[in-house]
């Protein structure tokens, strides 16, 4: 794999990254802001009031979260939803309006408050099993209709203070048992394992500027250029923790800038001695990692970690490093923000 960047393509980049990022906090209130025609020095009264507005629409969104209209809007609009989602649960053919009534109350709410609002009615639909089958109250849930082949009651149950306790305990119940199995599962049982191997692989900074020339020279348009070869990448997912492991073999850096009249090129970065049989470098990140210190008595505690995190940089052979000011200064320019 080969990869080059040119100065202008990492300011295009940087470019719009910042785009984007202002786009993002700045689409809420593109309805308050004048016409692209009208600028700030022609007409400063409108410009004053996109920002004054802009600022309100913060404030008013705030206040209203808070206010007691907005919290009965929610209530209702979770029980709706709850009811409307179980009985998709419950019933073998959904009608086309409660799924059109569905499809309106997801318009108006977020992912994370949908799921939420589901997971409530799951746990809704689990009390109504457990209702039927025991039969403690002498009422029947939906599913004690449902399995009857009666008609189920036209009103809408309840949600009294009693089903909201039980749902709640089921919700918690759930969570105890999904945190009981990551429990039992050993901590050195690896989830997913992801192995990635590169032979040789290349960078480059360039400057399009020298195109002219590049049939002098190879590589006669680069500023500074990096080859390296075997990289290895090992990375290990366990129930709570992870582990990255990276090796390379070689690698080697090039100034391309400082002698480019003359055409020479310099070793900035390079190993003293390339030994074949020996990785030059190696990295590891662990993220709650699984090795554990020995107790007095030389047992390990499964209970006892070193750190939350670990890191390990270690270079395996001696490196020879020989840098200038000119590149030092032309990286400078290169990576230098010119966006304002």
């Amino acid at each position: 794999i080969s990869l080059a960047l040119s100065e202008s393509q990492y300011h295009g980049v940087l470019r719009m990254s910042n785009y984007f990022a202002s786009f993002s906090k700045g689409i809420q209130y593109h309805k308050y802001r004048p016409p692209r025609s009208i600028k700030p020095a022609s007409d400063t009264k409108i410009w004053w009031r996109f920002a004054v507005l802009s600022v309100m629409d913060d404030v008013k969104h705030k206040n209203r979260q808070w206010a007691w209209s907005e919290i009965k809007k929610r209530k209702n609009q979770k029980q709706t939803y709850m009811r409307l989602w179980r009985k998709k649960l419950i019933m073998s053919k959904f009608p086309d309006d409660l799924q059109a009534a569905i499809d309106q109350l997801e318009v108006k709410l977020d992912y994370d408050t949908i799921v939420y609002y589901r997971q409530l009615a799951e746990a809704w639909v689990t009390y109504d099993k457990a209702q039927a089958s025991s039969n403690k109250s002498g009422k029947r849930g939906w599913f004690g209709w449902f399995g009857s082949g009666e008609q189920p009651p036209a009103e809408e149950e309840e949600l009294t203070v009693e089903i909201w306790s039980e749902i709640m305990a089921i919700i918690m119940k759930d969570a105890e048992s999904e945190k009981s199995v990551d429990e039992a599962t050993p901590r050195q049982y690896v989830k997913t394992k992801v192995n990635l191997q590169l032979e040789q692989g290349s960078f480059q900074l360039v400057d399009p500027a020298l195109l002219p020339t590049i049939h002098k020279h190879d590589n006669f348009t680069a500023i500074l250029f990096a080859a390296f070869n075997n990289l290895n990448l090992h990375l290990d997912q366990r129930s709570n923790s992870a582990s990255l492991n990276c090796t390379i073999h070689s690698i080697d850096i090039e100034d391309h800038h400082t002698l480019h009249s003359s055409g020479q090129v310099l070793k900035i970065v390079k190993p003293v001695h390339k030994k074949q049989e020996i990785e030059f470098f190696s990295f590891s990140f662990d993220h709650n990692p699984i090795d554990k210190p020995p107790n007095e008595d030389g047992t390990e505690d499964d209970d006892k970690t070193t750190a939350d995190t670990k890191i390990r940089l270690y270079g395996k052979q001696p490196l020879n490093i020989r840098i200038g000011r000119p590149i030092l200064d032309r990286l400078g320019a290169f990576f230098k923000d010119t966006s304002g």
